[in-house]
């Protein structure tokens, strides 16, 4: 039936469904990440976690770029220029740790120290 015939109807054009949907996905990330950069979801489940090795002079900024997650974890390989009490300082959980089969390893063993997913 073309529009214009008899008994036709013509409706308003609609959004797709699909841009409906991926407008409300945009907005809501949106939202998420200005709730994180102001660093206010307590309850976001989240872990950071760090390898670290003598990195007292980078290690603050890395270390404030993650206090919105509700855990920041360091394993620490046995620093010697302070790397450790500076991320305690903020609340990081420490844990001074030798590399024993390369960086990989020591990253698996930091993961597997987190409590949040």
């Amino acid at each position: 039936m073309k529009n214009g015939s008899p008994g036709a109807q013509v409706l308003p054009a609609a959004e797709p469904p699909a841009n409906r949907v991926e407008a409300r996905q945009r907005s809501a990330a949106a939202n998420h990440l200005d709730e994180l950069r102001r660093g206010t979801p307590e309850d976001c489940g989240i872990s950071v976690v760090l390898i670290a090795n003598n990195e007292a002079r980078r290690i603050r900024g890395c270390l404030h770029s993650g206090r919105w997650a509700q855990q920041l974890i360091v394993v620490d390989q046995y620093s010697t220029d302070g790397t450790a009490d500076i991320c305690r300082a903020p609340g990081a959980t420490v844990f001074s740790r030798k590399v024993l089969a390369g960086f990989g390893e020591q990253k698996t063993f930091a993961i597997t120290q987190a409590t949040c997913p």
